[in-house]
């Protein structure tokens, strides 16, 4: 189980490290867009589009503003693990809208990911049976 888990996180931040840049947006509460720049993985750039301001103008502006990101050698080449799972976290919340992705931004159909369904069936059934919850 621990070796799904370990490839499963490895192809997800895998698949984000290896884009040279996505843009995203959120709206938040106040109408207003929140918008990230990622590249490689790593947090390039975030800014809020003002309201009445030319989204697009705007998102030109960031991404040309963003910081310049280097990739080296690695699942991670260019942030911490951590961040790109935070950044990935943020990327999978509802209402989050992808603006623009340069590269491909994939997992494999057939990969570790699929797995980990049945490694968590398995272990709340062995709980079941032992009498045990664990998280």
């Amino acid at each position: 189980a621990a070796f799904v888990r370990a490839a499963a996180r490895t192809q997800r931040v895998g698949a984000l490290s290896g884009c040279p840049e996505v843009v995203a947006a959120r709206r938040e509460d106040d109408g207003r867009w929140g918008v990230h720049v990622v590249r490689f993985g790593r947090l390039a750039a975030a800014g809020v589009i003002p309201a009445g301001a030319d989204a697009v103008a705007y998102v030109e502006q960031l991404r040309a503003s963003a910081e310049t990101v280097r990739t080296a050698p690695g699942p991670a080449p260019a942030a911490t693990v951590e961040e790109t799972e935070r950044i990935l976290g943020w990327l999978e919340q509802p209402g989050i809208r992808l603006v623009d992705v340069l590269g491909e931004w994939v997992c494999p159909v057939a990969g570790a990911t699929k797995e980990l369904a049945v490694h968590e069936r398995v272990r709340r059934s062995r709980d079941a049976l032992a009498g045990t919850v664990t998280p």
